[in-house]
């Protein structure tokens, strides 16, 4: 398995993932899995030491202090049915990084920090997950104005050299993706569920083979839509992003408003602009008044050069985990 993945990783998904359908353990929280994360750090161990046979009882007592001990023997001991979902993501082409790896999306752990999922599971090209992107966020509620402008900013974004990072959502999410990925140039999806659905698209299959798109969720491969994880989604698409433009918002309501609200108010992960046009829709003109700017004719090069000044003088900055940066797992 260490082929597939490192063996950090292996006991992160073990610890902190609900494997098969008829698993009854409870897996680790995100807060329990950074406690369990810090105190291995603290005392110079990493996560895979929990699974070495070394005679060392230390990584096993560190983490029963957090999880307690049968708890984490259960979690632990579950490496055949680990196996045979590895099995089955491999016959999908869906990889499996953790906070450990070298290619975990770099902004994004850079912005969040331990807040970052422990774990995503994505399909295509992951070597991407270390480029800058622009992202483009949207209600599914667009006209075909804002449909135009989402793929036509697409492909300005494929052509200064940059990745598009979106949802994936049907409307503004697949317009921008579709217009970098015309323009061959590359799109960075993250899903709220559904990614053993969404590989097994022809479409996205001949685009994720090609190196145009590259896939990614915070929740396992099966799992199907819920709310929460939309919009728990929505904040990775903004870590990952050096800059992001709202193309279309509902005022008060909807991922994509409150999304954008948390950016503004709270998370400053990076600067949020807005698709400008005269009048602004209610949506749009709201998340105004709350300091998203307009784009106007800046050009995606601008943007990235002026999102790298405008976040090095805001005086809150990207809002910083409890857990330290230092911490690489």
């Amino acid at each position: 398995m260490t082929d597939y993945m490192s063996a950090d990783t292996q006991a992160i998904l073990l610890l902190t993932v609900r494997l098969g359908a008829a698993s009854h353990e409870e897996s680790a929280t995100p807060s329990e899995y950074n406690r369990v994360a810090r105190a291995l750090h603290e005392a110079d161990l990493r996560p895979a030491s929990l699974l070495e046979e070394s005679g060392d009882s230390r990584p096993i007592q560190i983490a029963a202090e957090v999880l307690g001990a049968e708890r984490v023997r259960a979690l632990l001991s579950r490496t055949l049915l680990l196996a045979t979902e590895v099995s089955r993501w491999q016959g999908l082409d869906i990889w499996v990084v953790s906070r450990a790896d070298e290619d975990y999306p770099g902004p994004l752990k850079c912005k969040m920090g331990g807040s970052s999922p422990a774990i995503f599971f994505g399909a295509g090209d992951r070597g991407v997950l270390g480029k800058p992107g622009l992202g483009v966020v949207g209600s599914r509620n667009v006209d075909q104005e804002g449909l135009d402008f989402a793929e036509e900013l697409g492909r300005k974004t494929a052509a200064d050299g940059f990745v598009v990072v979106s949802g994936g959502a049907r409307g503004s999410d697949r317009a921008a993706m579709n217009g970098a990925i015309d323009a061959g140039g590359t799109a960075v999806g993250f899903l709220s569920d559904g990614l053993e659905k969404a590989v097994s698209s022809g479409e996205s299959r001949t685009f994720l083979e090609a190196g145009n798109l590259t896939l990614l969720t915070h929740v396992p491969p099966s799992e199907s839509f819920a709310v929460w994880r939309a919009m728990e989604r929505n904040k990775y698409i903004y870590a990952q992003s050096f800059a992001s433009v709202v193309v279309e918002s509902d005022e008060g309501k909807g991922g994509t408003w409150e999304g954008a609200k948390e950016q503004l108010k709270r998370l400053h992960f990076c600067p949020v602009y807005l698709r400008d046009s005269d009048p602004l829709s209610p949506g749009r003109a709201a998340l105004e008044k709350l300091g998203a700017k307009r784009l106007g004719k800046f050009s995606v090069s601008e943007l990235e050069r002026l999102s790298t000044t405008e976040l090095a003088a805001e005086p809150d900055g990207p809002e910083q985990s409890t857990a330290q940066l230092t911490l690489d797992f």
